[in-house]
């Protein structure tokens, strides 16, 4: 899927707490160059630093604690390791995949002086607090998710429901038929200043 989407023409890619559930990762880390795992599970790795049109650009990815698995380290410290070790002196745009919005907006206002955009993942639900912060920063809580309309957040809703109604082992299923949502952000940047002069989320249908 990572090579497909690669074909596609997409430049960058963000993880979350699921990223290795799938070993490729680990067992073939450079294949996925252009993937940011989240630095704190990775134990302050993961960034990916690329040029676009002569814009150094540091992506970072990272992972909440609140409602989340224990494993990972704080996120807060992790940034201010990071930055300094990977992206000083580049653009840095944040995946925070976190589920607490309260995290989310907190991250943000401390980062906000040394990222220009700190986009919320996880909860698979598109928010509408998307603003400029007073840094200069761009933020929003949640930037939705890519998947069937009619589904439990991509799920099969039946799987999902019986997991919720006493079968907590029940495997969920990936949702395959009939529409599908598009929840996106778009920025505006000023390319010279690289400030973000304009913003608007994207949700969109597809019958197919």
């Amino acid at each position: 899927v990572y090579k497909e989407l690669c074909d596609m023409g997409i430049d960058l890619f963000t993880g979350g707490n699921h990223i290795f559930d799938k070993q490729d990762v680990k067992r073939e880390p450079e294949i996925f160059s252009r993937l940011a795992i989240p630095s704190n599970v990775a134990d302050g790795a993961g960034v990916v630093n690329i040029d676009i049109h002569g814009i150094p650009l540091s992506i970072v990815n990272l992972v909440g604690k609140v409602f989340m698995p224990p494993e990972s380290a704080d996120p807060f410290t992790t940034f201010d390791q990071v930055y300094e070790r990977y992206c000083k002196g580049r653009r840095v745009l944040v995946d925070f995949h976190a589920e607490a919005t309260s995290e989310k907006v907190s991250l943000a206002e401390y980062i906000g002086d040394r990222a220009f955009a700190i986009i919320g993942t996880h909860t698979h639900v598109q928010t509408a607090d998307e603003r400029i912060l007073k840094s200069g920063a761009f933020f929003i809580s949640d930037v939705g998710a890519c998947c069937a309309q009619d589904s439990a957040l991509g799920m099969n809703t039946s799987s999902s429901i019986a997991r919720f109604c006493g079968l907590p082992n029940q495997k969920l299923k990936v949702e395959l038929e009939g529409a599908l949502r598009l929840n996106a952000i778009e920025l505006t940047i000023d390319s010279e200043e690289f400030k973000i002069v304009g913003y608007q989320r994207v949700n969109k249908i597809f019958d197919l």
